[in-house]
């Protein structure tokens, strides 16, 4: 399977896995992309295969209207290459996870990474989108570290301890 269509199928088994461990629930809608309606409490979630950043929207800044939010960006090992998978079932998909590091990061965090305009075209579509790239080297102090199913969850400065049960 080719990298970029990969990455749509392993969202959904990395934000199984990220609302599992958290004891949070996938948001049906628009938003961030774990909730927890008990406490107002949104998680907007990025992973990637041992990225030294990742990608937001640029409109995702607002995600936080009304409730409070954190970043969830995650890096993740596979025990077989992308180019070998040929399923996009996330429960399949999952069984090849070996290893996953998930820092956990305020909201306002995002903001020291400008935004960028992004325009592209090819034979059948045509994109314009804000980016923004933040990066791995520039994550906040790791202040607690738990470790969970299949990985571990990294909380950063600014992050309350106790915010999560594990």
């Amino acid at each position: 399977m080719k990298a970029r269509k990969f990455n749509n199928y392993m969202k959904d088994a990395n934000h199984a896995w990220a609302a599992r461990v958290l004891d949070m629930q996938i948001n049906p809608g628009n938003g961030p992309d774990l909730i927890d309606p008990r406490r107002n409490l949104g998680i907007e979630i990025k992973f990637g295969l041992k990225p030294d950043s990742w990608t937001v929207l640029d409109h995702q800044i607002a995600y936080n209207n009304g409730r409070t939010c954190y970043w969830g960006l995650g890096i993740y090992q596979l025990n077989c290459p992308v180019s070998s998978i040929r399923t996009t079932n996330p429960e399949k998909l999952e069984t090849l996870v070996t290893q996953r590091e998930f820092y956990l990061v305020g909201w306002g965090w995002m903001n020291q990474f400008p935004p960028h305009l992004t325009t592209g075209q090819t034979e059948i579509s045509q994109w314009k989108n804000t980016l923004r790239y933040p990066k791995l080297s520039r994550m906040p102090q790791i202040i607690h570290t738990a470790e969970v199913d299949k990985g571990k969850i990294h909380l950063t400065e600014g992050v309350p301890l106790g915010l999560f049960d594990f």
